[in-house]
């Protein structure tokens, strides 16, 4: 097989990040522990509005999150409604600390095809050992609200799905959640494992349930990921980051901005996506991924 980075074609799908900051403290989360000190920004609707002129028709789905809580971004379900105007399948992700009422009725207004609720937990003590400042109460409303909305409505996006990270601290209530989930407002429940930044060391967090962690432990008490990685990845042929400065990331495992292939301020996408930078990324993942340390923690 020749290794070489052909790309004959746009994206599919994009990331677009529409805030840089958050409401919670996560402690495995880059925002939430503060790795990264950016100055607070929104993402630019002109900036957005010329994407989706340059790409919007080669696009299948854009995902309207990154690293903050997209629903501080004021601007986000007017994105939401551009997006959907060219047909584009549309997804949030968010901890549900702001979804009240109004919030709930505007993104179903929107159009938003899916919504990924963060809950890790049915109790509050095993809720806010991660999502730290977090009131689970507050998630549980902001579901029923949806629910309620959607019924008013009479449709059924956006689709809810309850997404829970597997942590020490919750694992005893899983089977509890799989019973409460649809009464309490989701349509769907899935159990995702955590990343973790503490590598080659471990953390209280990690699970005892090895099918839920997706590290192993040395006979040398060091932690690395069960998964082999191989010189392939489908994500840079097939999307990319757009943060809020403009930046275009490779790929969502690049939180520190260290393969910022180009600035949509200075160029257009379609440069930016076939430039000698994001060739030359592509290129060394297929011949010596294990020497991208983003790549060192990655799942795909």
């Amino acid at each position: 097989m020749l290794k070489r980075p052909i790309v004959n074609h746009l994206p599919y799908f994009l990331s677009v990040e529409p805030v840089n900051v958050c409401n919670l403290r996560c402690p495995q989360c880059p925002t939430g522990m503060g790795m990264y000190r950016r100055e607070k920004s929104y993402f630019n609707q002109t900036l957005f509005q010329r994407v989706l002129q340059e790409v919007g028709d080669y696009l299948l789905c854009i995902q309207f999150y990154f690293q903050g809580e997209p629903l501080l971004c004021p601007s986000l379900c007017e994105m939401i409604k551009q997006a959907k105007s060219k047909g584009i399948y549309t997804i949030v992700s968010t901890n549900a600390q702001l979804l009240d009422e109004s919030m709930a009725r505007a993104l179903v207004e929107s159009g938003l095809d899916r919504l990924i609720v963060s809950m890790d937990g049915v109790s509050q003590e095993a809720y806010a050992t991660y999502r730290v400042g977090g009131e689970l109460c507050r998630v549980v409303e902001g579901m029923q609200h949806l629910s309620a909305w959607k019924k008013r409505f009479r449709c059924t996006h956006p689709i809810v799905e309850l997404q829970w990270l597997v942590l020490r601290s919750n694992e005893h209530e899983m089977k509890e959640v799989r019973k409460r989930y649809k009464s309490m407002g989701a349509d769907k429940l899935s159990f995702k494992t955590a990343q973790f930044y503490s590598l080659p060391h471990g953390d209280p967090l990690m699970p005892r349930s090895e099918k839920y962690n997706r590290y192993r432990c040395l006979p040398d008490g060091s932690w690395v990921l069960k998964r082999k990685l191989r010189d392939r990845c489908w994500r840079l042929w097939a999307g990319a980051v757009i943060d809020v400065e403009g930046n275009v990331r490779s790929c969502c495992f690049d939180k520190g901005a260290e393969h910022v292939l180009g600035n949509l301020h200075h160029q257009s996408f379609r440069d930016i996506w076939m430039s000698v930078a994001a060739q030359a990324l592509r290129k060394r993942v297929l011949h010596s991924r294990s020497s991208i340390e983003m790549c060192r923690n990655c799942t795909e």
